[in-house]
């Protein structure tokens, strides 16, 4: 027999004595069957003439509990607010400007917005070996970011294509389309 088995059978049968142990203990040290007898409870009597009285102290009251205070984030306020949609005079319609419509977060614009400060222009997009490319240009600079890839520090490529791009910029998106 190998001394790994020698090993393991030893191991097994002092596991076997130890729970033959614990069980026969815990048979023999529950103690007889006879009911215990609990004796009834009594109250003290009222206090009279000759017994002191016991009056509450102020020292032992606790303080009320404060209100505890939370100052988080309001999960339903962005980060990041996107800009309110304008109004550009780039196409000629009866009243010589177009609104932008805006839905579900999606800020459409045209090719260039302005989104917190930054100047934000879709040069392109393109498709090379399956890869998804956007041509940026945030503030004079020209970023070619991939999906899913972040770009001018805030900025995220969240999909492209079709001559469109629609851009995550905080906790807001925005489209643009060339």
């Amino acid at each position: 027999m190998r001394a790994w088995l020698k090993i393991r059978r030893n191991q097994a049968l002092a596991g076997g004595l130890v729970v033959l142990l614990l069980g026969a203990g815990f048979f023999f040290t529950r103690g007889g069957s006879a009911p215990t007898i609990i004796a009834p409870i009594t109250l003290p009597s009222q206090p009279g003439a000759g017994q002191p009285t016991a009056t509450p102290s102020p020292k032992h009251h606790k303080s009320p509990k404060s209100t505890l205070v939370l100052t988080g984030r309001n999960p339903f306020q962005c980060i990041v607010c996107p800009p309110e949609p304008q109004s550009s005079p780039s196409a000629p319609s009866s009243n010589g400007s177009v609104n932008t419509v805006s839905q579900n977060g999606l800020y459409a614009g045209g090719a260039t917005t302005n989104v917190s400060g930054h100047s934000v222009t879709l040069l392109s997009t393109s498709r090379r070996q399956g890869i998804v490319r956007a041509h940026v240009t945030v503030d004079a600079n020209t970023y070619a970011p991939t999906v899913g890839q972040r770009f001018a520090t805030n900025f995220k490529l969240v999909s492209a294509g079709g001559g469109c791009a629609r851009i995550l910029y905080g906790d807001s998106s925005f489209t643009l389309c060339v």
